[in-house]
């Protein structure tokens, strides 16, 4: 029999450490970077849903006190827009991380922190009844905001809600 004396070609142990550690060097920088990636993504998309949120109650809510005939205040934190030529309701409840809107059997959530909500009715403020204007105090990513809605009037709907008050119909 005859034994091979020849050296095969191959990779020293030391040489495999030196390509495992920088093998795994490299794997956790790119752990990294997609960690700060996902990170910043996930941050970019709450802030985007934050303010989607604010426009949404600001353009609903806007619409709602223009289309309505008229506004109750229930309590502190709900009112009711009532719309007669549609022959509905919608009821805002507002709390303090959260603000639903219910029209019929649809029920819209939106998260906005409220630190504050202000009902008026003719720029005085009214615990329960009849209101026109509606100031919430939200906070921001960035500070806060205070949105303002208001009912508009014509001139002859205020001329006929003047007479009313006037001769005690209101």
């Amino acid at each position: 029999m005859t034994v091979l004396n020849h050296k095969v070609a191959a990779f020293s142990l030391l040489e495999m450490l030196v390509v495992m550690v920088l093998s795994s060097i490299i794997v956790g920088i790119i752990y990294f970077a997609f960690f700060t990636v996902t990170v910043y993504q996930k941050t970019l998309e709450n802030k985007y849903q934050h303010i989607e949120d604010i426009n949404f109650i600001n353009s609903v809510l806007a619409n709602d006190f223009d289309r309505s005939d008229s506004i109750v205040m229930l309590n502190e934190q709900e009112i009711i827009c009532y719309l007669k030529h549609t022959n509905t309701n919608v009821q805002y409840s507002f709390f303090n991380s959260t603000i639903y809107r219910r029209q019929d059997t649809r029920i819209d959530s939106t998260a906005c922190t409220v630190s504050g909500v202000q009902m008026l009715f003719r720029n005085h403020t009214v615990i329960k009844g009849i209101i026109d204007e509606v100031r919430l105090e939200t906070i921001l990513l960035e500070g806060s905001a205070t949105l303002v809605f208001y009912k508009p009037y014509d001139a002859a709907a205020l001329i006929k809600k003047n007479y009313e008050q006037d001769h005690g119909w209101n």
